[in-house]
């Protein structure tokens, strides 16, 4: 099970947006990615109007981890969702 399967947003910081983010980039020789992801914690408003866009911009791969807006982990959603839409 993946890590951000098991995220639990603690009650006082469900109001900020929490964001896996790490550098792409890959050891040539050994394939091995070159950085670890980390945690990161942003304002709501901030994250929205220049945060998310400026961190992509500049080589960062994010993964939502909790939004605030809609108090859901996007990523648990996408997971959870049918795996097969074309099966019923």
């Amino acid at each position: 099970m993946a890590p951000e399967q098991n995220y639990q947003v603690p009650v006082n910081e469900r109001d900020v947006y929490h964001v896996l983010q790490c550098r792409g980039g890959f050891n040539p020789e050994t394939g091995q990615p070159l950085y670890e992801p980390m945690l990161q914690k942003y304002n709501a408003r901030e994250f929205e109007l220049f945060g998310k866009r400026s961190l992509e911009a500049q080589g960062w791969d994010l993964k939502i981890l909790w939004d605030p807006r809609t108090q859901t982990n996007p990523t648990l959603q996408k997971t959870n969702a049918n795996p097969n839409p074309n099966v019923n």
